[in-house]
């Protein structure tokens, strides 16, 4: 939850207005994210927060999981979905490259799992800006609200937001 990526989804979930859920090894890493809106700090380094996940959602588990870690945990982020839960894998700090999937579950609670990188991506096409998310009715609102309000790098992490990476395109609106 503390590498940048974690920092950003956190701050556009907060933007969403979403509950957020964060895991870190570092109470004061989590510490420092609750200023930013963290609702539920678990300090952990192991895939054991599943119970924990369970109790602050009500047991309905999350609608999103973003998961930085890896393989380490990939099969506790499954547990934690909730039902038509999507699961973003979008590193792999713990090297771990493979990982069980428990495909009853994937199935039954009509699972949604996908992988994000730029590691295979040109130059051309790490400057074009993903596609437009399901139901939003522009690219440029959102980005552009998500700019002014809450994506800011912060003091504590040395890394730039991810929106301002991932589109190098000017929106006609931003400020």
């Amino acid at each position: 939850m503390s590498s940048g990526v974690g920092v950003a989804a956190l701050q556009m979930a907060k933007a969403l207005g979403a509950k957020v859920i964060g895991t870190s090894g570092s109470a004061d890493k989590l510490a420092r994210l609750k200023p930013l809106g963290l609702d539920v700090a678990l300090c952990t380094r192991s895939a054991d927060f599943h119970d924990d996940v369970m109790q602050a959602t009500g047991g309905k588990g999350v609608n999103l999981v973003v998961n930085t870690v890896g393989g380490s945990v990939f099969a506790e982020n499954v547990r934690c979905a909730a039902f038509e839960g999507r699961l973003a894998t979008v590193g792999y700090v713990d090297g771990m490259l493979k990982a069980e999937i428990d495909i009853e579950a994937l199935h039954a609670r009509r699972l949604t799992l996908f992988g994000v990188s730029n590691k295979l991506r040109t130059p051309d096409q790490r400057a074009q800006c993903p596609p437009l998310p399901k139901g939003a009715s522009s690219r440029w609102s959102i980005a552009s609200f998500l700019l002014r309000s809450w994506l800011r790098p912060r003091p504590a992490w040395k890394r730039t937001s991810i929106w301002a990476r991932s589109c190098s395109r000017r929106p006609p609106d931003a400020a």
